[in-house]
């Protein structure tokens, strides 16, 4: 059941969890194993770090399966390509039933999964011993007064908006470059 939960989005790498694992296998490393598609098996010390986080992540879900539950994920982006990090929480939430996820993220790929009054964005105030929420709405806090929608905008849109990203690059190389 873990594996027919987990590897929808391990197969995204290429991998999938093995399904038989010899005694000595199963003796050396625990109970649960990657192997490639192609039935290769796959130690732990070299799986990537996005697969481990994913992984781990993942089969604990499956396994615990919650319900009515809080949970909170820091960094469900870690080492993953754009293409998962667009799965990612969505593939989590199927996971569980009926629970709230707090993510904590850095990826404009990740906000994207979000409505705007799902997103709440903290900052240091100037003398950076506190936060306050940024606010992306005008006027009281309601479904109609928002700025912007997250979940209709590029991820270049976002890192400007959401992670206040003055350019979209280092313009002092690129025009070096150009030179």
């Amino acid at each position: 059941a873990i594996a027919d939960a987990c590897d929808p989005i391990l197969e995204l790498f290429g991998v999938r969890i093995k399904r038989t694992v010899d005694e000595e296998t199963l003796k050396a490393l625990g109970t649960l194993h990657l192997e490639t598609l192609s039935a290769i098996h796959l130690a732990p010390n070299i799986w990537s770090t996005g697969i481990k986080h994913i992984f781990e992540t993942a089969t604990t879900l499956a396994t615990i399966r919650p319900n009515g539950s809080l949970l909170l994920i820091d960094e469900p982006e870690k080492s993953l390509y754009p293409d998962i990090q667009s799965k990612i929480i969505d593939f989590y939430t199927s996971l569980t039933t009926d629970c709230q996820f707090f993510y904590a993220t850095h990826s404009p790929i990740i906000a994207s999964s979000f409505d705007p009054w799902e997103i709440v964005e903290l900052k240091w105030n100037e003398d950076h011993q506190s936060v306050y929420q940024e606010q992306h709405f005008e006027g009281e806090r309601h479904i109609d007064n928002y700025k912007f929608f997250p979940k209709y905008l590029k991820w270049d849109a976002i890192l400007m908006k959401l992670f206040d990203l003055v350019e979209d690059g280092n313009s002092t190389y690129r025009e070096e470059a150009l030179d």
